[in-house]
C-alpha cells in the first residue's frame, strides 16, 4: 500500500480558487474585444509562462556574471549599499533590456 503525498491537501483548495475564478469570470460582461476562446487563453498562457521563466533565467545568469566580476568591491561595500543601492537598480534595468515589456525612458 502507499503512502498518501504530504501535498493531497493543497489540491482542493487550488481547485476550489480556480472554480471560483471561472465563476466571476464568467459572471463579468466582458466586451467583445476581449472575449478569448478557451484555446487563445491556453496559448497565451503558455506563452507568458515560458516568456516569464526565460527571462528570469538570463536574469540570474546576468547577475552570477555580475557578481563574480564585481565580487571585491561587493565585499568592501556594506550590505545595504550592495544590496538596496545596486540591485534593486540592476534588476529592472536589465529586465526591460532583455524583455522590452516595461516602459523605458527614450
Amino acid at each position: 500500500m502507499s503512502k498518501p503525498s504530504p501535498l493531497r491537501f493543497l489540491s482542493k483548495p487550488a481547485a476550489f480558487l480556480a472554480a471560483a475564478g471561472r465563476d466571476v469570470a464568467r459572471k463579468v460582461k466582458w466586451p467583445k474585444w476581449l472575449r478569448l476562446r478557451l484555446l487563445d487563453r491556453y496559448i497565451i498562457g503558455k506563452f507568458l509562462g515560458t516568456y516569464v521563466f526565460a527571462i528570469i533565467l538570463i536574469l540570474a545568469i546576468t547577475v552570477m556574471f555580475d557578481v563574480n566580476e564585481k565580487l571585491d568591491s561587493f565585499l568592501k561595500a556594506p550590505l545595504k549599499a550592495t544590496i538596496f543601492d545596486y540591485f534593486l537598480n540592476f534588476l529592472p534595468y536589465f529586465a526591460n533590456q532583455f524583455s522590452r515589456c516595461l516602459p523605458s525612458s527614450p
